[in-house]
């Protein structure tokens, strides 16, 4: 019976190195400000045809808020969805703010575990498939 105790013991602290090994690599803020920002930055075009400006607006995301963070394997590899709030300064003619805009994101860790993708699903009809868009760490080219 000891021994049953010692393998389960060792079976356990083995799952949760394993788990400690996706854990301790999370988005922080700063790469969910980003995500959602590439997110803006791709309907920005759309936004500036249909209110006809002259030039594209800018924007900062402010009092970011995640509510639920989970984590998920896509691919086999770590990814995290997190969805929460952020409130959106618009700088236009006249500033604009909106206040605890939702957001959701997927963010998936990659292999070498310095780079992380935006994903997002495309459903094709008959399965779920992901488009993923690379997010660059500050001072990556």
């Amino acid at each position: 019976m000891k021994v049953f105790g010692k393998l389960c013991g060792i079976v356990l602290l083995a799952i949760l190195l394993t788990a400690c090994r996706f854990v301790t690599t999370t988005p922080n803020d700063a790469l969910i400000r980003q995500a959602i920002a590439l997110q803006l930055s791709q309907t920005q075009q759309e936004l500036t045809q249909k209110l006809k400006l002259d030039r594209p607006p800018t924007w900062t995301i402010e009092r970011l808020r995640v509510d639920d963070r989970q984590l998920l394997a896509i691919d086999d590899l770590p990814t995290f969805y997190l969805c929460g709030t952020y409130d959106l300064h618009l700088k236009l003619t006249q500033p604009i703010d909106r206040h605890h805009q939702p957001f959701e994101v997927y963010l998936q860790l990659q292999r070498e575990g310095k780079t992380w993708r935006l994903l997002r699903p495309l459903d094709t009809g008959t399965e779920l498939t992901w488009k993923s868009q690379l997010l660059k760490p500050p001072g990556y080219d």
